[in-house]
This record gives C-alpha cells, structure tokens and sequence, in this order.
C-alpha cells in the first residue's frame, strides 16, 4: 500500500481533531440539556441574558435605527416620551445584540431567549475550533505535525469545552463579555497567520475590518487588542516578512475601523447629553477615586477570588507556572542567540502569549 501524501495525511489529521471536538461539543449540549427548557435564573448570568432579550426585542420592535442603536430596556409608553427618558445603557457599545439581531429579523424568529441561547452555544463550538486552528496554523508552518505536537494543540479546545465557566455563561448568560470571545479568538488567528505568511487574501483582509469594527462595539477589551496588537506588530512583524510598507498598511487597517467603531459610539452618546453619564459609571464600576472607602483590590477581586473561583487554584498555579517557565526559556535562548527553528518557533509562541493575555490584564487592570 503506498504511503499517502504529507498533505493528505494533514487534512485526515485536521477533520480527526475537528470531529473530536464536535464530539465533546455534543456532550456538553447533551449534559446541559436541562437548561434550555428553564426560565432565565435571577443570577448575574441570567439579567445578562435578559438584558440582551430586552435590547434585541426593542430594536425588532420600534427599529434599531430609531433606537439610534443605544441599550433601551424601558419600552415605548406615556411614561417615557423621549428616547432620553427611557434611559438608554451607554456602559457599552450596541455590537453585542447586532449579530442576533440581524437573525431574528432575517428569519422571523421570535424566541429570543432560545436564540439567544443557541447563538452562545454556537460561539463556545467556533471558540473551541479556533483554539485548535491557530495552534496546528504553527505547528503545520513549521512542518512539526505529530503526536505530541498535535495532542497539545488540541487541548486548549478541550479545555475550553469543559471549564466550570465556560459551561455555565455559554449556556445561560449572553452579554458583551461572552460576545466578544468569539471575535477576540478570530482576530487572534487571523493575526498568527498574518505573521506566519506575511499576508492576508482579499476576503480575509475585509473579514478582519469586519472583526475589528465590530469588536470594538462589542466590547472595551478590543481597545486594549487593538493596543497590544499595534505594539506586537512594531515589535516582530518587520522580522518576518512584508517590510514597512506592509506593516504600516496593516497598522492602517487595524486603526481605522477602530476609530469608525469609536466614532459611532461618540455619535450615539454626546448629541444625547450623555457623556457625564458615561464617566460616572465608569467610575462607579471601577470604584476607581476609592471614595466611601470603597476600592477594589486587583489581585484580591480578580486573580485570587475570580481566578480560583472560577478554574480552581490548581489550574490558576500550573497557568502562571507554564507562562512563567516559557518567559525564562524564551530569554534563555535569547540571550545565547540562537538562530535554529526552535527560536522562531518560541517567536511566534510569544507573540500569540502577548497577543492573549495582555489585553485581558489590560483590561482588567482598567476596568
């Protein structure tokens, strides 16, 4: 029997893995089954969901435009006779409800709460498949595909199938905190592949636009993306191929549908007065001025009480570990300057560490 091709045996790799994980999606619908037929809980989870139900049924109802796109909860009635008077939500950007949106009024549905429900699982699904992709993306450049290689690349996909969390938000919680991972996950593989091959085609270049725009009116992590993503690029994307030319291109193509996203948002809250309204809830969220004696701890609110209630403290301590143990020997082979396949391997490792995390730390440190 004659050997198949290294390219045949790549496709029957990736369909494997991709069906794996199917499988394992499969499972946690089937173990979360229940709670599609359960009314929204009165935890944070189930306001976030009814909040979106609320937004989306509004938009449907009296036309996102004449909504000006903003978080209306209140409905039309003599009580509220301007849009002002309902008192519009304008902690966020209106891009967490537009995907769902455009589905209910393209397909006539009016169960929000179930599509609501479907759309978060089917975000978990794409996460996990994406997870798996931008790992075997380096893997594959660098012709290192095996056993070992690919059982690592999988994990992730698996891990985030079965995190306590991950389970729980993307079954019965849906706001812009769950909405922007899917497009945080995308940007993040369409960056690798930028860095690996030095370009983007056409429809991938329009897609990231795409991403970008509406990250940014998803969710304020996407600020602090963009942010590190601008930085990475200065930093190791001239190194690798496509020159100043192409790295100022990109940059161009990172910034403006950002500032477009940032645009709209400004459009929707400074002709409505506002703005004040807006800064003092973010001061209100971050406890920021610590007046009252109110003031939040970072590491005490976020890593040590979110982090080991959420992934335990085993998995938090082998986290910081595996990040701590990759910095050493990324420096380590730095210093001794080592030109060989295995430092440009650790090169792109980096930038997709830089590229995951900072922004999360960014974000929380701020918010």
């Amino acid at each position: 029997m004659n050997k198949l091709s290294s390219k045949k045996r790549k496709k029957i790799t990736v369909f494997l893995c991709c069906f794996l994980i199917l499988l394992c999606f499969a499972y946690t619908v089937f173990i979360r089954r229940a709670r599609f037929k359960m009314p929204l809980d009165s935890y944070n989870s189930g306001w976030c969901t009814a909040h979106s139900v609320c937004v989306t049924k509004n938009w449907i109802k009296e036309g996102a435009f004449n909504l000006r796109f903003m978080h209306v909860l209140n409905p039309a009635s003599i009580e509220f006779d301007t849009l002002l008077s309902r008192e519009p939500c304008v902690s966020y950007p209106p891009g967490t409800f537009i995907i769902v949106f455009l589905l209910a009024k393209i397909l006539h549905i009016k169960d929000l709460i179930m599509l609501y429900q479907i759309y978060n699982l089917f975000n978990q699904l794409t996460i996990s498949l994406l997870l798996f992709f931008i790992m075997f993306q380096i893997i594959n450049y660098f012709g290192n595909i095996n056993i070992f290689t690919i059982f690592f690349s999988i994990m992730p996909s698996i891990t985030y199938l079965y995190l306590p969390p991950t389970l729980h938000w993307h079954q019965d919680g849906f706001f812009a905190d769950q909405a922007v991972i899917m497009l945080f996950v995308i940007f993040i593989y369409l960056e690798m592949k930028y860095l690996l091959y030095g370009r983007l085609g056409a429809w991938s270049k329009l897609f990231f636009l795409s991403i970008v725009f509406l990250g940014m009116l998803t969710e304020w992590l996407f600020a602090f993306v963009v942010f590190v993503a601008f930085i990475l690029r200065i930093l190791f994307v001239p190194r690798v191929k496509g020159g100043l030319k192409n790295l100022i291109i990109m940059n161009l193509n990172l910034i403006i549908p950002a500032l477009l996203a940032l645009a709209f948002f400004i459009y929707q809250v400074i002709p409505m007065g506002l703005l004040s309204t807006l800064i003092t809830h973010y001061r209100n969220r971050t406890a920021g001025t610590g007046e009252d004696g109110v003031a939040i701890n970072l590491f005490n609110q976020h890593f040590r009480r979110f982090g080991s209630w959420y992934y335990g403290k085993t998995l938090c301590l082998c986290a910081v570990a595996s990040i701590i143990a990759f910095l050493l020997y990324y420096a380590f082979m730095r210093l001794k300057a080592i030109r060989s396949n295995i430092n440009k391997l650790l090169n792109k490792y980096m930038y997709l560490i830089c590229l995951s995390v900072l922004p999360c730390l960014l974000q929380v440190y701020v918010f």
